[in-house]
């Protein structure tokens, strides 16, 4: 029995790209900062059962994975899940080009972005029954970013040329302008206000530079 997180399981998360990765059942994957993945089986037969999950860690030493079998919602087994083998090599990728006239789908071969990648079978005794299964997992990546460094854009941050349309000279009856734009974070949450405007400009929020790993 083999389940497709994005397909069979609950889950929470995002989904950061739209890349199909054979290595996880020619699935996309849910890629989580921190979240869970959860899903149900039934048990006929009484047996030793083996369960194999795949999850692939982009860090080296920061983070963890936890497996939980229960039954009738009560906890029977936890895994952590912490062995891990090196899994850094190229492999065969089907990506995705949106907005293209052609077919959208393309073979490349492209570096794994993943690491380390957990190999390690866990088994347990189960009897008949209806059981549940939750994966825990958290990166105890730091954010390099907080609510406090989300601001207006400033345009004289990029740094390459940008061809200049004039957009805005056209059916606009003013600029947009940064005082036309408030932040406020309150119990953890950042609230953004606008001025309405018939500008044809864009409101535009970026953060601090950061250290990008490509």
């Amino acid at each position: 029995m083999s389940f497709e997180p994005t397909i069979d399981l609950a889950y929470e998360g995002n989904i950061q790209s739209e890349r199909i990765y054979p290595p996880l059942s020619l699935g996309k994957g849910v890629a989580l900062a921190q979240g869970t993945i959860k899903g149900e089986f039934d048990v006929l037969v009484s047996d030793i059962y083996t369960f194999n999950p795949t999850v692939l860690y982009v860090d080296e030493e920061l983070g963890y994975g936890r497996m939980t079998i229960y039954k009738e919602e009560h906890p029977l087994v936890i895994w952590d899940l912490g062995e891990r083998i090196r899994y850094d090599e190229q492999e065969l990728i089907i990506d995705y080009t949106t907005n293209v006239p052609s077919y959208a789908y393309s073979f490349i071969d492209l570096k794994t972005p993943y690491r380390y990648k957990e190999n390690v079978e866990y088994s347990v005794g189960l009897e008949p029954g209806k059981y549940t299964f939750l994966i825990e997992l958290y990166s105890q990546t730091q954010n390099q970013s907080g609510l406090e460094h989300i601001k207006p854009f400033d345009p004289s941050n990029i740094q390459f040329p940008i061809e200049d349309t004039k957009s805005n000279e056209v059916g606009s009856c003013e600029r947009i302008t940064p005082d036309m734009m408030r932040e406020e974070i309150k119990n953890d949450m950042l609230t953004i206000t606008m001025d309405p405007t018939c500008s044809a400009d864009w409101y535009s929020y970026g953060t601090q530079k950061n250290r990008c790993i490509l």
